[in-house]
């Protein structure tokens, strides 16, 4: 029998000459057994041959993938074993040992171990499980004496990693506990063609006009725009879904939105009876994630659940992220060996750049921005974007990565997570208790996830190119780190599995519309289904093209702030080429809490003016082209660009607002969407040759001091503004407070 060897996965990693070791020694011991005459071996080898199992389970045959150089030496060992094997009268048999967690009450958790796979689970685990009449009893069934009901059902989708990664994370957990765990893909409940091409075109917006999928995402924040595109698109589909339910299948759980509409639908028309549940794999809760007859969802944080609560979800349970336990804190030895694998130096500080499975957004600025700032060397990951790897390798900036399996490892090396979209990378760092920044998200949910988290006081959320570096050295240089690591740290110590449990044994019921509920239901979608389905469809072809009725959605609120009812007043100035801009009438802008609509020419003839207005805390908004504030399909669209990048290199901040006339198309506000503005409409215009008693209360108002009213004496003007105010009974505000509404 051969049991003798190094057993530390980490120390395999660190000193190769282990492996050399092992192999002589293993040989030495097939040579003596020859000279002996010796014929028949017992080699203690190790699961480790498997490495990463894609499915979950490993039987026997599977393939042997080691993925560290401790399995490796094993390998070898059992080749040595096998050409021992070949000489007649030889035998030989390996017995590949498997760690065994987690059945014994004391669940001790330490950090993961440099190199070792996330989980190989054996074929034989449920061997010492329960028997009755010889049959194995999985753990679930022993709670049902009657029967096997037993069986959940996982939906989630092949778009980007994070949703994938949550059901192979719920089936192992739920699967310990004893349920059998089915996994299944919503792309593949469409037709072929429907769910690759929804995937590519996908990544393609994402990759190519982010600008559109903002767009898109704003537009189905309104429930009708979502309830109405969920059931036009997915009703002819849901008879898939429900296919895949049997008899012994006691819950429905989906990790990705489309599914959980799907599966709303099925449960509100009474086809699906069991309880379902949605596991929100975002930080922030759209409107698609939420489907008010999805029985509980589960939410990663606080912030999320009350999102999803307002949206209308009808039970919000706060479960914290589920990563695999592979993903923990890293020892000093872990560091230095994590380097040493990955090629990179053994001092210093390292940023982690992360974007995605696709590898999108402003990869190349961020890297160059992590340099400038001097604070940490970038090691970007670029996914499988292959292009962009081989690109910053040709530039020399920070460590270009391609596809990374190892993130444990990792994660591990680096000192900070530098990442734009708030999904799994984020959450696996905050298990591995490294502090996250977000930095140029990309569209939709990547900026509304960063807010999210930074609400929830678990990442920081840098907006502007001049305040990286400083967020990057507090969190590495002061306490605030450490206090970000332990609120992220306080987000695991949810179980899931509790809430689900409680949700299979009682919903069923509980939860389950009594039949009397599901006809009214169904009397008032009869009716509502027509407007509901055109609504959605002008709502898709304006999202994706269209330019008819865009002024009728900003004036709606689509994309846009509006005053309201109230006693307050808003007043915004557009100053032209000549008007005074000295230190009076910037003081009185700031007193007034008037905001200044910059325009095009404004920039150029008068940059230092930008400059001024900005330092002293006046709000500026993006004007693009200026009066009359008409958009044009190309131009318009390039000078709002221009304009907003004009203003955010005098100030080092991009403009919230953009001030727009009563016309606009959809091209020129998924311009204004992708630049992360707000459209702004004045309700009255108002110039210096017109009496003040002319602004009128529960207003946003333009003054005008562009040509022909270049004459504007802002001191006096605004003086009399607020003298207007004061005496009709309201209030003057700044229109930078109706972007939070």
């Amino acid at each position: 029998m051969h049991l003798a060897a190094r057993k530390s996965v980490p120390e395999s990693m660190i000193d190769p000459r282990h492996r050399i070791r092992d192999d002589y020694g293993m040989l030495t011991v097939v040579e003596a057994m020859k000279d002996a005459g010796v014929g028949c071996l017992v080699l203690a080898s190790s699961a480790a041959l498997y490495g990463e199992s894609a499915s979950g389970r490993v039987e026997e045959d599977a393939p042997l993938v080691p993925s560290n150089p401790y399995g490796e030496i094993k390998l070898a060992c059992e080749w040595i074993a096998r050409d021992f094997v070949r000489v007649p009268g030889l035998r030989s048999v390996s017995l590949r040992y498997i760690n065994v967690a987690g059945a014994e009450a004391s669940p001790v958790f330490a950090p993961v171990r440099a190199g070792d796979p996330a989980d190989v689970v054996a074929s034989e685990w449920s061997a010492a499980s329960p028997r009755r009449d010889g049959v194995v009893i999985p753990l679930r069934a022993r709670h049902e004496p009657g029967g096997r009901r037993d069986r959940v059902v996982v939906v989630s989708a092949s778009v980007g990693a994070g949703h994938n990664g949550a059901a192979r994370e719920w089936a192992s957990r739920l699967e310990l506990a004893g349920y059998r765990v089915e996994v299944h893909d919503f792309l593949d409940l469409l037709p072929a063609r429907v769910g690759a091409g929804m995937n590519r075109a996908y990544e393609l917006i994402l990759r190519w006009a982010p600008w559109a999928y903002e767009l898109i995402y704003r537009a189905f924040e309104r429930r009708l725009g979502a309830d109405s595109l969920s059931r036009a698109l997915l009703a002819r589909f849901r008879g898939r879904l429900a296919d895949l339910v049997d008899d012994d299948t006691v819950a429905v759980l989906s990790t990705y939105p489309l599914a959980s509409q799907m599966l709303g639908q099925l449960r509100k028309s009474g086809a699906l009876t069991i309880p379902t549940a949605t596991f929100l794999t975002d930080s922030s809760v759209h409107r698609l994630w939420v489907s008010r007859d999805v029985d509980v969802h589960f939410a990663l944080h606080a912030v999320a659940a009350d999102q999803a609560a307002r949206i209308g979800a009808r039970q919000t349970v706060v479960s914290g992220p589920l990563v695999p336990g592979r993903f923990g804190p890293g020892s000093a030895e872990d560091r230095r060996a994590a380097r040493a694998a990955f090629g990179l130096p053994a001092d210093g500080r390292l940023a982690l750049l992360v974007a995605g499975s696709w590898g999108v957004g402003d990869v190349e600025k961020t890297a160059l921005d992590i340099l400038r700032g001097a604070v940490a060397t970038p090691v970007i990951v670029c996914g499988r974007n292959e292009k962009l790897r081989e690109r910053l390798t040709d530039l020399g900036i920070g460590y270009p990565l391609g596809w990374v399996s190892e993130m444990p490892t990792l994660l591990h090396a680096v000192d900070v997570l530098i990442e734009n979209a708030g999904g799994l990378s984020s959450l696996e760092a905050m298990a591995a208790q490294v502090p996250v920044v977000t930095y140029r998200p990309i569209p939709g949910h990547g900026r509304t996830n960063a807010a999210a988290l930074q609400a929830a006081g678990v990442a920081r959320y840098v907006t502007r190119t001049r305040d990286l570096a400083p967020a990057m050295r507090e969190l590495l240089e002061t306490a605030a780190g450490a206090d970000q690591v332990a609120r992220a740290r306080k987000l695991f110590d949810s179980d899931p599995l509790v809430a689900f449990e409680r949700l299979v044994h009682d919903a069923s019921e509980a939860l389950e519309p009594a039949e009397d509920e599901l006809a009214a239901r169904r009397a008032r979608g009869s009716r509502r289904r027509g407007r509901a389905i055109r609504a959605g469809a002008a709502a898709v072809v304006m999202a994706l093209a269209g330019t008819v009725g865009t002024d009728i959605a900003v004036a709606d609120g689509f994309g846009a702030i509006r005053a309201g009812k109230g006693t307050t007043s808003y007043l915004i100035v557009h100053p032209g080429p000549t008007t005074p801009m000295g230190t009076a009438a910037i003081a009185s802008l700031r007193q007034t809490g008037a905001s200044v609509a910059v325009d095009s020419a404004f920039i150029r003839d008068r940059p230092e003016v930008v400059s001024a207005l900005s330092d002293a805390g006046v709000p500026i908004i993006n004007a693009a082209g200026g009066p009359p504030y008409r958009t044009g399909l190309i131009h318009g669209r390039g000078t709002i660009r221009t304009t907003a990048t004009g203003i955010a290199d005098r100030t080092e901040k991009r403009p919230d607002l953009y001030l727009s006339g009563r016309k606009l198309d959809a091209a020129d506000l998924a311009q204004v969407v992708a630049l992360h503005e707000r459209v702004v409409q004045a309700s009255v215009t108002l110039t210096s040759a017109q009496p003040a008693d002319r602004l009128p209360s529960g207003h946003i108002a333009l003054v005008e001091c562009s040509p022909p009213n270049a004459a504007c004496d802002l001191p006096s003007l605004l003086t009399a503004f607020d003298q207007r105010a004061a005496a009709a009974g309201f209030t003057l505000g700044s229109v930078e407070s109706l972007r939070h509404r």
